[in-house]
C-alpha cells in the first residue's frame, strides 16, 4: 500500500444534545437543543477524521446512527480506502455530497 492510500478501519457515531444559546424557532416551535451525531473515521494509518450531522430532533438520532453503523460495516468489510496525498487531499475526498436543487421547470414536469 502506498502512502497516498488511507484504508478505513472504523467509523464511530455518537449522539449529543447540546443546548442552543439562542434557540431557533421553526413552525414546530423552538428547538432548545441541537440534535447532533458526532462521527469519527479512523484509518489503518493512524489518522482520524471528524465530522457531524444535524438531526433536527432527538427522535432522528437513533435511525441516523443506525445508517452510519450500517455504512461502516459495508465500508470496513469491503476494505475501502481514500486516495490522496496529505490531509488536504483526504479532507477534500471526505466532504459530504451536496444535494442539488430541482429547477422550477423540472418540478412542473414531475407534478404533471
Amino acid at each position: 500500500m502506498t502512502a497516498d492510500k488511507l484504508t478505513i478501519r472504523n467509523i464511530r457515531a455518537r449522539a449529543v444534545m447540546p443546548p442552543f444559546k439562542r434557540p431557533p424557532v421553526s413552525a414546530s416551535g423552538a428547538l432548545p437543543h441541537a440534535a447532533l451525531i458526532l462521527i469519527d473515521l479512523e484509518t489503518e494509518q493512524g489518522l482520524t477524521g471528524r465530522s457531524y450531522l444535524f438531526g433536527f430532533a432527538a427522535w432522528t438520532l437513533k435511525p441516523i446512527i443506525g445508517c452510519v453503523e450500517a455504512m461502516r460495516d459495508l465500508m470496513v468489510r469491503a476494505k475501502l480506502y481514500v486516495e490522496g496525498s496529505g490531509a488536504t487531499a483526504t479532507a477534500a475526498r471526505l466532504k459530504p455530497i451536496r444535494s442539488r436543487s430541482i429547477s422550477p421547470h423540472r418540478r412542473r414536469s414531475l407534478s404533471a
